[in-house]
């Protein structure tokens, strides 16, 4: 899949993912969503005001236990992933064992 560039450019999207750091900033994102309701309440609502757009459907999100541990095994799947070189895990069935034995359900 190609797309063009605000110039113009065609690049492919694969080129694109690695020049924006598409995999790191989703990790980062799921990562800080699953940390969210870690702090105070007043925390919480102060973080809700940077995110007026989707302030609902997080709430809707944190409302059942599923939704948080759904946030955490996610952020914890991405880590693997764009840690992975560093780990000397380089395939994705070795990031899926790692993902499976670090998931904790309640």
């Amino acid at each position: 899949m190609h797309f063009r560039t605000l110039r113009g450019k065609e690049i492919s999207m694969r080129k694109a993912l690695k020049q924006y750091n598409f995999d790191w900033m989703l990790w980062r994102t799921y990562e800080a969503g699953s940390r969210l309701l870690a702090g105070t309440k007043q925390e919480y609502d102060i973080a809700l005001r940077y995110i007026p757009n989707f302030r609902d459907p997080v709430k809707e999100v944190f409302k059942a236990k599923a939704g948080q541990l759904f946030l955490q095994m996610t952020a914890t799947y991405l880590d693997n992933i764009v840690n992975a070189h560093q780990r000397g895990k380089k395939n994705l069935h070795d990031n899926l064992l790692l993902f499976t034995s670090n998931t904790v359900c309640a």
